[in-house]
């Protein structure tokens, strides 16, 4: 057995003990409860098609693990903090555990309006929501993570923050420095029949949220004299979000959409050939539509969804178009087993694969 594969059974073992021991159902939570444990075990496989211009088609298949472990801290209502753990099987047969989020929060209740939130979190920037196995494209080129400090207030519905932090992406030039910064603002209504959210959000680069901070870095990875070559902004590129959730009687909708407010242009350094050029590009913009209706069939909850997503100007490294179908059904006792089929197209002439498909399934265990 494999390092990997051990290292799994262990920690669903561990994550199983310490949920037997330390949780309680919803119906006995307490407000004074001081620790409450969270979390998900799963494991998912695809089978992967696409469909170059030339030559034969390429077909890939894969498992992978995943694990999830939150943990809630309440010291009293105004006081407390967050540590989320995530556990997850890569695809080359290594593993990688990570602290996914660790904050605290002061106020932020009904009491206590003003709220204040600090330490590695994911930033107020979009919504993301979806019923898919997969992340929303709008996730791709707008979740942000980092180190942060924000503020903000909670008052009938209505939310109001702003943040800042230190990201990965230095203008050319400049010093590292805490410059980053965004804000979001929004409305949250919710009844036993009804619930509807509508928002929108701000950040003034971008380039940090953690799909475009790996593109660049990909580049970087390529470069001969990684000392000496560069690649960096030119200057910050500003991202604006805006969303909307709505659930009723069974039936979801989710819209959202993320841009990019300028072009990106990029200071790029050949030592080789003792060169300095400046590449732009056109602004990116990627936008998810979906709808779900969920039922009882059997007994068993079952969730059936929809989704039209894309993302313009990102070339070959995201598809322009994405059509997505979903089923799941609650099998057990707070286990959920999906099935996802996506078709993706790709922009012409900026890919060696003009479409591609994939089946996923995904067994997850909820507590």
């Amino acid at each position: 057995m494999k390092f990997s594969q051990k290292f799994f059974v262990l920690a669903a073992a561990a994550l199983t003990i310490t949920a037997s021991q330390l949780t309680v159902s919803a119906a006995e939570e307490s407000p004074e409860q001081k620790i409450r444990f969270s979390g998900t075990i799963g494991l998912e496989g695809s089978y992967n098609k696409s469909e170059p211009k030339a030559g034969k088609d390429v077909e890939s298949d894969g498992l992978s693990a995943s694990a999830d472990l939150g943990v809630d801290v309440n010291i009293d209502k105004n006081v407390k903090g967050f540590v989320g753990l995530t556990w997850e099987d890569n695809d080359d047969d290594s593993y990688s555990l990570e602290i996914d989020e660790a904050y605290l929060k002061l106020g932020g209740n009904e009491t206590m309006p003003l709220f204040f939130r600090a330490g590695k979190m994911y930033v107020p920037f979009g919504k993301f929501e979806t019923n898919m196995i997969s992340d929303p494209l709008t996730l791709e080129i707008g979740e942000t993570r980092g180190s942060a400090a924000e503020l903000g207030v909670n008052f009938s519905g209505f939310y109001l923050s702003g943040y800042a932090f230190n990201g990965v992406e230095d203008i050319y030039g400049e010093d590292d420095k805490t410059d980053n910064f965004g804000g979001s603002l929004g409305y949250v209504y919710e009844s036993d029949a009804f619930s509807i959210e509508i928002g929108g959000s701000y950040i003034n680069n971008l380039y940090e949220a953690g799909g475009l901070a790996d593109s660049i870095a990909e580049q970087r990875d390529g470069f001969v004299n990684e000392d000496e070559d560069y690649l960096a902004l030119k200057d910050y590129v500003p991202g604006a979000a805006a969303y909307l959730v709505l659930k009723a009687a069974g039936f979801s909708l989710f819209g959202e959409y993320v841009v990019m407010l300028d072009d990106p242009e990029f200071e790029k350094y050949d030592n080789t050939t003792a060169t300095l050029d400046t590449e732009k590009y056109d602004a990116m913009k990627a936008w998810n539509i979906e709808a779900g209706y969920t039922f009882n069939v059997a007994g068993k909850e079952t969730t059936l969804g929809a989704a039209y997503q894309g993302v313009k100007n990102a070339g070959d490294s995201l598809p322009e178009k994405r059509y997505m179908g979903l089923l799941s059904v609650g099998i057990l006792e707070n286990t959920t087993l999906a099935l996802q089929y996506a078709q993706d197209e790709y922009e012409k002439d900026a890919s060696e694969n003009d479409k591609a498909s994939s089946i996923t399934a995904k067994v997850e265990i909820e507590f």
